[in-house]
C-alpha cells in the first residue's frame, strides 16, 4: 500500500508497476479509507479516484 499527498505526481507510475494493492491519498474521508483498507485487507486492490489524471495521462502517452 501506498499514503499520498501528491496523487498527480508522476513518480508514482513507478509504483503502479509494481502492483501494490492499495493507492491511497491523504484527503480521503475516513469512511473510504476504512473501506479501502477492509478491501485489501480481503486480497482487493483499491486506487483512490485522485490517481485517476495520473494513470489517464500514462495510457495517452
Amino acid at each position: 500500500m501506498i499514503w499520498t499527498a501528491e496523487p498527480t505526481n508522476r513518480k508514482l507510475l513507478a509504483l503502479f508497476h509494481r502492483n501494490l494493492h492499495g493507492y491511497f491519498f491523504e484527503r480521503m474521508d475516513t469512511g473510504e479509507l476504512i473501506a479501502a483498507i477492509r478491501n485489501v485487507f480481503r486480497g482487493e486492490r483499491y486506487i483512490d479516484p485522485a490517481f485517476s489524471a495520473l494513470l489517464l495521462a500514462a495510457l495517452a502517452e
